[in-house]
Protein backbone atom coordinates (compact mmCIF):
# COMPACT_ATOMS: atom_id res chain seq x y z
CA UNK A 1 0.00 0.00 0.00
CA UNK A 2 1.23 3.35 -0.54
CA UNK A 3 2.52 5.64 2.23
CA UNK A 4 0.96 8.97 0.39
CA UNK A 5 -0.45 12.32 2.00
CA UNK A 6 -0.93 15.54 1.24
CA UNK A 7 1.67 18.23 2.53
CA UNK A 8 1.84 21.44 1.22
CA UNK A 9 5.53 21.95 0.67
CA UNK A 10 5.25 25.16 -1.46
CA UNK A 11 3.60 26.81 1.59
CA UNK A 12 5.26 27.73 4.46
CA UNK A 13 5.15 25.47 7.46
CA UNK A 14 4.15 27.28 10.91
CA UNK A 15 8.51 27.43 11.72
CA UNK A 16 8.70 29.31 8.25
CA UNK A 17 10.11 26.17 6.50
CA UNK A 18 8.85 24.23 3.50
CA UNK A 19 8.99 21.14 5.80
CA UNK A 20 5.67 19.50 7.08
CA UNK A 21 5.64 19.88 10.49
CA UNK A 22 3.95 17.36 13.38
CA UNK A 23 3.23 18.48 16.93
CA UNK A 24 4.04 16.10 19.51
CA UNK A 25 0.92 16.48 21.17
CA UNK A 26 -3.02 15.83 20.41
CA UNK A 27 -4.26 19.28 18.80
CA UNK A 28 -6.66 19.73 21.53
CA UNK A 29 -3.44 19.78 24.16
CA UNK A 30 -0.66 22.86 24.34
CA UNK A 31 2.24 21.22 22.73
CA UNK A 32 5.39 22.34 20.50
CA UNK A 33 5.71 22.53 16.54
CA UNK A 34 9.10 20.63 15.45
CA UNK A 35 10.13 20.31 11.69
CA UNK A 36 9.93 16.57 9.95
CA UNK A 37 11.89 15.58 7.75
CA UNK A 38 9.41 13.27 5.87
CA UNK A 39 6.31 13.13 6.90
CA UNK A 40 4.18 13.24 10.19
CA UNK A 41 1.04 11.35 11.02
CA UNK A 42 -0.65 11.17 14.59
CA UNK A 43 1.28 14.23 15.88
CA UNK A 44 4.03 12.45 15.25
CA UNK A 45 7.52 12.97 12.52
CA UNK A 46 7.40 9.29 10.54
CA UNK A 47 9.52 8.16 8.33
CA UNK A 48 6.82 5.57 6.05
CA UNK A 49 3.21 7.88 6.70
CA UNK A 50 2.12 11.37 6.47
CA UNK A 51 -1.55 12.73 7.39
CA UNK A 52 -3.26 14.95 4.42
CA UNK A 53 -2.88 18.90 5.38
CA UNK A 54 -5.52 19.99 3.00
CA UNK A 55 -8.06 18.46 0.35
CA UNK A 56 -6.67 17.90 -2.59
CA UNK A 57 -7.02 20.86 -5.68
CA UNK A 58 -7.60 23.75 -3.16
CA UNK A 59 -5.53 26.55 -3.67
CA UNK A 60 -4.21 28.55 -0.72
CA UNK A 61 -2.29 31.92 -1.26
CA UNK A 62 -1.30 30.63 -4.87
CA UNK A 63 -0.55 27.05 -4.09
CA UNK A 64 -2.12 24.11 -5.12
CA UNK A 65 -3.18 21.17 -2.74
CA UNK A 66 -1.56 18.06 -4.48
CA UNK A 67 -0.72 14.50 -3.57
CA UNK A 68 3.07 13.92 -2.10
CA UNK A 69 4.47 10.20 -2.40
CA UNK A 70 7.20 10.30 0.97
CA UNK A 71 9.02 6.60 -1.24
CA UNK A 72 8.88 8.75 -4.36
CA UNK A 73 10.00 11.89 -3.16
CA UNK A 74 7.52 13.50 -5.83
CA UNK A 75 4.12 14.60 -6.08
CA UNK A 76 2.02 12.03 -7.76
CA UNK A 77 -1.70 11.54 -9.58
CA UNK A 78 -4.20 10.32 -7.55
CA UNK A 79 -5.44 6.97 -8.57
CA UNK A 80 -9.33 6.76 -7.34
CA UNK A 81 -9.96 4.03 -9.58
CA UNK A 82 -7.44 1.59 -8.11
CA UNK A 83 -6.42 2.70 -4.73
CA UNK A 84 -9.32 2.86 -1.86
CA UNK A 85 -7.60 5.73 0.16
CA UNK A 86 -7.55 8.24 -3.22
CA UNK A 87 -11.08 6.93 -4.08
CA UNK A 88 -11.87 8.65 -0.51
CA UNK A 89 -9.58 11.81 -0.87
CA UNK A 90 -11.61 12.11 -3.98
CA UNK A 91 -15.18 11.81 -2.30
CA UNK A 92 -13.78 14.21 -0.04
CA UNK A 93 -13.01 16.90 -2.21
CA UNK A 94 -16.16 16.60 -4.18
CA UNK A 95 -18.17 16.66 -1.24
CA UNK A 96 -16.49 20.26 -0.27
CA UNK A 97 -16.34 21.30 -3.76
CA UNK A 98 -20.36 20.88 -4.93
CA UNK A 99 -22.23 19.38 -2.06
CA UNK A 100 -21.65 21.86 1.15
CA UNK A 101 -23.32 25.36 0.42
CA UNK A 102 -23.35 27.20 3.34
CA UNK A 103 -21.35 24.43 5.08
CA UNK A 104 -23.90 21.64 5.07
CA UNK A 105 -24.14 18.85 3.23
CA UNK A 106 -27.07 18.63 0.61
CA UNK A 107 -27.18 17.61 -3.01
CA UNK A 108 -25.96 19.46 -6.05
CA UNK A 109 -28.23 18.96 -9.52
CA UNK A 110 -26.48 19.69 -12.69
CA UNK A 111 -27.60 21.28 -15.60
CA UNK A 112 -26.39 18.42 -17.29
CA UNK A 113 -24.51 15.25 -17.67
CA UNK A 114 -20.85 17.32 -17.91
CA UNK A 115 -21.57 18.01 -14.15
CA UNK A 116 -19.75 21.32 -15.52
CA UNK A 117 -22.56 23.67 -13.83
CA UNK A 118 -24.80 23.46 -10.99
CA UNK A 119 -28.24 24.34 -11.31
CA UNK A 120 -30.06 23.84 -7.86
CA UNK A 121 -29.10 22.04 -5.01
CA UNK A 122 -32.13 19.89 -2.80
CA UNK A 123 -32.24 16.99 -0.30
CA UNK A 124 -31.87 19.86 2.58
CA UNK A 125 -34.46 18.20 4.51
CA UNK A 126 -32.11 15.81 5.79
CA UNK A 127 -28.92 18.01 5.36
CA UNK A 128 -28.79 18.04 9.27
CA UNK A 129 -28.11 14.45 9.34
CA UNK A 130 -25.80 14.11 6.35
CA UNK A 131 -23.75 17.28 7.85
CA UNK A 132 -23.26 15.48 11.21
CA UNK A 133 -22.05 11.71 9.53
CA UNK A 134 -19.70 14.47 7.58
CA UNK A 135 -18.73 15.60 11.06
CA UNK A 136 -18.43 12.33 12.29
CA UNK A 137 -15.98 10.83 9.63
CA UNK A 138 -13.29 14.06 9.94
CA UNK A 139 -13.39 13.55 13.75
CA UNK A 140 -12.51 9.79 13.32
CA UNK A 141 -10.09 11.01 11.22
CA UNK A 142 -8.50 13.19 12.88
CA UNK A 143 -8.99 10.61 15.87
CA UNK A 144 -7.13 8.84 14.15
CA UNK A 145 -4.44 10.45 12.25
CA UNK A 146 -4.14 13.77 13.92
CA UNK A 147 -4.58 15.34 10.45
CA UNK A 148 -4.65 19.32 10.39
CA UNK A 149 -7.07 19.33 7.84
CA UNK A 150 -9.62 17.10 9.97
CA UNK A 151 -9.72 19.63 12.79
CA UNK A 152 -10.24 22.49 10.68
CA UNK A 153 -13.18 20.55 9.49
CA UNK A 154 -14.50 19.13 12.84
CA UNK A 155 -14.58 22.91 13.62
CA UNK A 156 -15.90 24.07 10.40
CA UNK A 157 -18.80 21.39 10.16
CA UNK A 158 -19.40 21.95 14.40
CA UNK A 159 -19.67 25.82 13.34
CA UNK A 160 -22.71 24.87 11.08
CA UNK A 161 -24.08 22.44 13.33
CA UNK A 162 -24.22 24.80 16.21
CA UNK A 163 -25.95 27.60 13.96
CA UNK A 164 -28.87 25.08 13.36
CA UNK A 165 -29.02 24.98 16.99
CA UNK A 166 -29.28 28.42 17.99
CA UNK A 167 -31.43 29.16 14.36
CA UNK A 168 -34.63 28.12 15.97
CA UNK A 169 -34.71 29.80 19.21
CA UNK A 170 -35.49 26.70 21.01
CA UNK A 171 -33.09 24.85 23.56
CA UNK A 172 -32.04 21.28 22.21
CA UNK A 173 -33.72 21.91 19.17
CA UNK A 174 -32.20 21.32 15.68
CA UNK A 175 -33.23 22.76 12.51
CA UNK A 176 -32.81 20.63 9.43
CA UNK A 177 -31.34 23.16 7.38
CA UNK A 178 -30.60 27.14 7.77
CA UNK A 179 -29.98 28.71 4.97
CA UNK A 180 -29.00 32.11 3.21
CA UNK A 181 -32.50 34.07 3.40
CA UNK A 182 -31.46 35.48 -0.29
CA UNK A 183 -33.18 32.92 -2.88
CA UNK A 184 -34.35 30.13 -0.49
CA UNK A 185 -37.87 28.78 -0.91
CA UNK A 186 -40.76 29.18 0.95
CA UNK A 187 -40.96 25.82 3.24
CA UNK A 188 -44.98 26.14 2.64
CA UNK A 189 -44.97 25.15 -0.73
CA UNK A 190 -43.50 22.37 -0.43
CA UNK A 191 -40.54 23.19 -3.27
CA UNK A 192 -37.89 20.30 -3.39
CA UNK A 193 -35.14 22.62 -4.28
CA UNK A 194 -32.91 25.05 -2.74
CA UNK A 195 -31.88 27.87 -5.70
CA UNK A 196 -28.68 29.73 -4.41
CA UNK A 197 -25.99 30.11 -6.06
CA UNK A 198 -23.02 27.37 -4.87
CA UNK A 199 -20.58 29.10 -2.70
CA UNK A 200 -23.21 31.75 -1.78
CA UNK A 201 -21.42 34.11 1.33
CA UNK A 202 -24.54 35.50 2.28
CA UNK A 203 -25.19 35.31 6.03
CA UNK A 204 -27.26 32.12 6.89
CA UNK A 205 -30.56 33.29 8.61
CA UNK A 206 -33.36 31.26 7.25
CA UNK A 207 -34.17 27.75 9.29
CA UNK A 208 -36.04 24.99 8.27
CA UNK A 209 -38.05 22.50 10.35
Amino acid sequence: MRRTGAPTPRRAASDGTNEPTASRHPPAARGVTETCPAGCFAGACSASACVDECVLGATDKGATCKLWSLTGHAFVTPDPAGNLHDRARDYDRSLRATNMPAGAVMNADFADATLATISHYDGFHDSAIWTGSALAAEAWRLLATGSPDAAAQVAAITRTLHGNFTATGDPGYLARVVLPAAGAPDPRRGQPVCRFPSGTAASPSTARR
